[in-house]
């Protein structure tokens, strides 16, 4: 018994070494020996990093379109990165809207080079697809046409103007100059107002390429911070190293040097008339020594002020209202005639920042924030109420379409999938 135990086990080991010459003999067939064939030597082995001797991750992008997230309080859409997204401008149709961004990221929705201009084209319930447009290309301003989305973006010693259409494909690319900051106005046709270090300057469209039609030499420009109506033509608040500056552009005249305001930053402009002329109601900084101060100001057609009123806060904004103002400034809410000679107020406990205020069939919602908190108030008679809240920056901005609001925001929190850094969140809600 013992014998045949023996001869039994040393048969099945002779079997199992056989077995393993073979296999060995067939790798080097198939795997080392041949010209043809793939050798050890031809596959791609990541290389180690020298700081930290691991492998790279490779890069992941997105396939698109991504279906929007279904919540019991609204639809979600998520947009972005693993660096950066800064929201820019939002355009929204019936059914589509087309977010304008800046991003630094080179992974998932994006392909950038730096910090770059980008588009994204979003349905009622998918992402559908982004565009990135040239390397180092920043934002400057945007308008949409019949035709599409003008975008103005500077990059370097040179700014371009882009016509994307509503699918977001480029339809045209083209230089104006070494602009450094630029103001679109679409009014039946395009007009592109810039900034130079040594001028203003006003672009038309010949064809597909921008046409100087008027400058006017001025020096110390530092960017653009309104277009408005102004006569038959247009008036420009230009952010200058002293202030504010206020020119005027008409056809006839071209562009003519208006006013000086020195030591005045703009922070809002709103036009409006009183007793048949124009006026404007204007948020402003004034450079004051120990630190800066915000006044709300009433200018005339002129920018003579003819009234001002002093606010110790550090952020204001004005609502205009059929037979005032509503002022937030701090805490306070206030109520001013168009004179701002009367005055009634109406909180002293509104703890929110006002960022946009849009008046819908279904009522006036105000967009507020607070410490990295966005939220959505709706505004009856005199009595706030929050309808939405999110962790979000204040770079936001509010649509009402359809029966619903549609908000848009950069958020870095994790509760909306982020992919890194900052993304750009889309939550469509019933309010």
């Amino acid at each position: 018994m013992t014998k045949r135990k023996t001869i039994i086990k040393w048969s099945l080991l002779l079997t199992f070494l056989l077995a393993a010459v073979f296999c060995f003999s067939m790798f080097r067939e198939f795997f080392v020996a041949g010209g043809d064939k793939t050798s050890a030597d031809d596959i791609e082995i990541p290389e180690e990093t020298e700081e930290t001797g691991e492998t790279p991750k490779e890069t992941v992008y997105s396939v698109l379109p991504r279906r929007a997230e279904i919540r019991e309080d609204g639809l979600y859409q998520h947009l972005g990165g693993a660096a950066d997204e800064r929201l820019k401008a939002v355009y929204v149709t019936k059914n589509l809207s087309i977010a304008l961004l800046e991003t630094s990221s080179d992974s998932y929705d994006f392909k950038a080079d730096g910090v770059t201009t980008a588009a994204a084209l979003f349905t009622e319930t998918e992402l559908k697809k982004t565009l990135t447009l040239g390397s180092g290309e920043r934002y400057l301003d945007s308008a949409a046409s019949p035709e599409g989305i003008y975008i103005a973006v500077a990059a370097g010693v040179e700014a371009y103007l882009y016509l994307i259409n509503y699918d977001i494909d480029i339809e045209f690319k083209t230089p104006f100059g070494d602009a450094v900051a630029a103001e679109i106005i679409y009014d039946r046709e395009l007009t592109v107002i810039a900034a130079f270090d040594d001028k203003i300057a006003l672009f038309g469209l010949n064809e597909e390429n921008a046409e100087l039609k008027s400058e006017l030499s001025f020096t110390g420009l530092t960017g653009i911070f309104s277009v408005f109506s102004y006569g038959a033509g247009h008036a420009v608040a230009a952010e200058g190293k002293a202030g504010t500056v206020i020119f005027s552009y008409s056809q006839n005249n071209g562009f003519t040097l208006q006013k000086r305001l020195d030591k005045l930053r703009f922070k809002q402009i709103i036009p409006f008339i009183y007793n048949s002329e124009l006026h404007y109601a204007v948020i402003a900084e004034e450079d004051k020594t120990p630190k800066p101060a915000l006044k709300f100001y009433i200018f005339d057609q002129s920018f003579s002020a003819v009234e001002e009123t002093e606010h110790n806060a550090e952020n204001a904004y004005i609502v205009k209202k059929e037979s005032g103002f509503l002022l937030f400034s701090g805490k306070c809410v206030k109520f001013y005639c168009a004179h701002l000679e009367s005055v009634l107020t109406l909180y002293d406990d509104f703890d929110w920042t006002v960022l946009d205020v849009i008046d819908t069939p279904a009522g006036e919602f105000y967009l507020v924030c607070r410490e990295g908190k966005t939220a959505v108030l709706k505004l009856t008679d005199v009595e706030f109420s929050e309808i939405r809240s999110f962790n979000a920056r204040n770079g936001a901005l509010i649509f009402y379409q359809g029966g619903y609001l549609r908000y848009f925001s950069d958020s870095e929190s994790s509760l909306y999938n982020n992919f890194g850094g900052s993304d750009i969140l889309f939550v469509t809600f019933k309010p």
